[in-house]
C-alpha cells in the first residue's frame, strides 16, 4: 500500500511508478484517486518507486511528491517499505 498526506482542496490524486530508479522512468498507474492511499492487486515481485501529484479540479496540479521506495514481498499481493 502506498499512502500520502492529504492536500488541502485536492479533488483527486495521480499516482506514478517507476521500476527503474527514484529519479527516472515514471509512468502514470492511477488517475482520479480520491483517497490518500492506494493498493495494487497486480504488481509483480520487485522494487518500485512511487510519486503522487495532487489535482484541484482541472486548473491546478501540485509538483510531484518525493519518491517513496517500496518492494513487493509476494507478487501481486502488497507493498511494504524496504
Amino acid at each position: 500500500m502506498v499512502s500520502w498526506s492529504s492536500v488541502a482542496r485536492a479533488t483527486s490524486y495521480t499516482i506514478y511508478d517507476s521500476t527503474t530508479s527514484a529519479t527516472t522512468g515514471y509512468s502514470v498507474i492511477v488517475t482520479g484517486a480520491t483517497s490518500t492511499s492506494w493498493t495494487s492487486g497486480s504488481l509483480a515481485t520487485g522494487n518500485y518507486w512511487f510519486e503522487v501529484v495532487a489535482l484541484v479540479g482541472s486548473n491546478w496540479a501540485s509538483a510531484h511528491s518525493g519518491a517513496t521506495a517500496e518492494s513487493t514481498v509476494i507478487g501481486g499481493i502488497s507493498c511494504v517499505q524496504p
